[in-house]
């Protein structure tokens, strides 16, 4: 039990660094970006899966909803020097 428990915290915390370090471009977050860089901080882009419930899904007007992007919203408004495009 303790093994999975450990092979699950691993996957998990590898598959969020690969969303860290992941990009994807996009005019709305070109402007966030841009946002960001006015306001001085650094622009991180930050990449969710849409189909993992119910850590992240899209609804219906697709908008990310789940406990991941909750989490990584409240972790952005913390964020001093950084900021997340999610």
């Amino acid at each position: 039990m303790r093994k999975a428990v450990k092979i699950a915290s691993v996957a998990l915390a590898s598959l969020l660094a690969a969303g860290i370090f992941a990009g994807c471009g996009g005019d709305q977050k070109a402007a966030s970006s841009k946002a960001a860089a006015a306001d001085g901080k650094t622009s991180v882009k930050l990449v969710l899966s849409s189909t993992e419930r119910p850590l992240s899904w899209a609804d219906e007007n697709g908008k990310l909803q789940g406990y991941e992007y909750d989490i990584w919203q409240e972790v952005n408004k913390n964020l001093k020097d950084y900021h997340l495009d999610i």
